[in-house]
């Protein structure tokens, strides 16, 4: 299906063409990429052509350089910046007249919450706020106290610099 709108809108599938020629040289089967050796008649021919019509290049040449350079195409060096995780966890306390114990039906009349900066899909500053789920909290109420975490049930990544 690709191939077939590459050439019926060859300007907005232009970016594609690595992505579709990669697809048609591709054996996936095992789970590791895989050169096929032997294409079909046709497809030899499809990618032929599209590089041919794309590059403006003899179609059987440009084909050979990419067979020749498959393998480096799937394992390459990838560096990152560092990622670190918070953790963001304490003790909750309530301070209450005389010797008035806490239940955990009191928690729920309190709102513990962050917020902080991730990037988004594009990028982007995004601001995301989570809110402490008592209920989910397994620890006991000692002394009017509990300990709490965000980070035990969800990964918190700050944003270190935005676009």
């Amino acid at each position: 299906m690709l191939v077939e709108l590459a050439f019926s809108n060859p300007v907005g599938f232009y970016a594609y063409l690595p992505l579709i020629i990669v697809s048609l040289l591709a054996d996936l089967s095992s789970g590791v990429p895989k050169l096929i050796n032997t294409l079909s008649e046709k497809d030899n021919m499809v990618l032929q052509k599209m590089l041919t019509y794309f590059l403006n290049a003899d179609g059987q040449q440009k084909l050979a350089i990419i067979k020749s350079y498959f393998n480096r195409l799937f394992d390459f060096p990838l560096s990152t910046k560092n990622i670190h995780l918070q953790k963001v966890a304490g003790t909750f306390s309530v301070k209450t007249s005389g010797s008035m114990a806490i239940t955990q039906d009191d928690l729920s009349l309190y709102d513990v919450s962050i917020e902080y900066e991730t990037p988004d899909e594009n990028g982007q500053a995004m601001t995301r706020d989570i809110h402490l789920n008592w209920k989910e909290n397994d620890n006991k109420i000692t002394d009017n106290s509990i300990p709490f975490s965000f980070s035990k049930t969800q990964l918190i990544i700050p944003a270190v610099a935005f676009a």
